[in-house]
């Protein structure tokens, strides 16, 4: 990102803000681009962190001081060379009191074709739309899955939603020229014109993400509960599974904030995200991104897990009968361009399980 040079003072001061959880988006931005590509900076948040952090701080704080309490009476610290510590803790804290982080909550996905909402509500079937289609001021070009798209009304926070049920996936281009593909029963709400000092936009579900250079402009990919700061190009997400979500980095850099974690990723990492951590780790590229060709690679994955990927590729209802299936592990693909049957064949020669197709519910035991 081409930002303005570094100022280690208001550095030091978003630093606090990022502490206390009171940053604003644009500032969260700039911080974690510049620890991201300054040594200095760097040691600055690691540094204030681990000393607000630091065990003889939390105890005096702990054992003498209430937050809630605080504006009412406030004791003298039984060790005063750490007041200046003690007395940002618990700025922090009471700050904390009456600030709770917001909370993501996943939307469902519903119907059996590709629907664009727009702002006030018109749904378009992007299934059945084929070649050009305007509505009001927005002008949409659709061609084999892909959507482009114009609007005339360059009015800020026009907000359009974007659902891909299950068996299907579609890709769509930004109005920043962002190029955003997306899995089966996946959600992206995005501007119709990205106007701010940021690009911000929301995805439910699996997404792989090309997004386009505008170096004053940073890009935000909110997801449940976390929240993606980007400073490359090329990257992945999943995030069907709320309590664990992956980012997986092609090219260039991201950043991560969730709840008062933050981590940056380097080509070739993953962050997995949990309730209450992030971490990183390396992953493989072939099997990561292997739904982008229609195909679910998976590598000493569990039964369960494999068979998560049925419904949202087939649109079916899946009922695991035999509990004992959950403990096997297997290494191989499914094709959503092959027949259900070819796919629950292929698993059933090599976990000895049973099944039977009922209409759309598939019954296994």
């Amino acid at each position: 990102m081409d930002y303005p040079k570094i100022d280690l003072e208001r550095i030091d001061f978003l630093i606090t803000e990022e502490i206390a959880a009171v940053i604003s988006e644009d500032d969260l931005a700039y911080l974690h681009w510049a620890i991201s590509v300054n040594e200095t900076a760097y040691r600055m948040r690691e540094e204030k962190r681990a000393k607000l952090c630091k065990p003889e701080v939390m105890a005096e704080v702990q054992n003498n001081y209430n937050p809630e309490q605080i504006l009412q009476n406030i004791p003298k610290p039984h060790n005063r060379a750490l007041i200046p510590e003690i007395a940002a803790v618990l700025l922090i804290g009471i700050i904390l009191l009456y600030k709770k982080p917001q909370q993501t909550i996943p939307l469902p996905v519903s119907g059996n074709t590709v629907r664009l909402i727009l702002p006030g509500g018109k749904e378009i079937d992007l299934s059945n739309t084929k070649g050009t289609l305007k509505t009001g001021s927005v002008i949409l070009q659709t061609n084999q899955k892909t959507l482009t798209y114009s609007d005339a009304n360059t009015l800020d926070n026009r907000q359009a939603t974007l659902t891909v049920p299950p068996g299907k996936d579609y890709r769509v281009t930004l109005d920043d020229g962002t190029e955003v593909s997306l899995n089966a029963t996946s959600r992206l709400t995005f501007p119709l014109h990205f106007n701010g000092k940021t690009r911000k936009i929301s995805i439910n579900g699996e997404a792989f993400l090309k997004i386009a250079a505008h170096a004053n402009q940073p890009f935000i990919v909110q997801l449940p509960g976390s929240t993606v700061y980007v400073l490359g190009t090329t990257f992945n997400i999943n995030s069907y599974d709320t309590a664990h979500i992956k980012v997986s980095l092609l090219q260039g850099k991201v950043s991560l904030q969730h709840v008062q974690d933050s981590i940056v990723l380097q080509p070739g990492q993953e962050a997995l995200i949990t309730e209450n951590s992030i971490t990183a780790r390396s992953f493989d590229q072939d099997y990561t991104l292997s739904w982008l060709n229609g195909i679910y690679a998976f590598n000493n994955s569990s039964l369960n897990e494999i068979l998560q990927v049925l419904p949202r590729w087939f649109d079916i209802t899946l009922k695991i009968e035999n509990p004992d299936l959950s403990k096997k592990r297997f290494t191989g693909i499914i094709d959503r361009n092959q027949p259900l049957k070819n796919s629950l064949e292929a698993l059933r020669m090599t976990s000895h399980f049973n099944y039977a197709i009922e209409g759309d519910v598939v019954r296994i035991w």
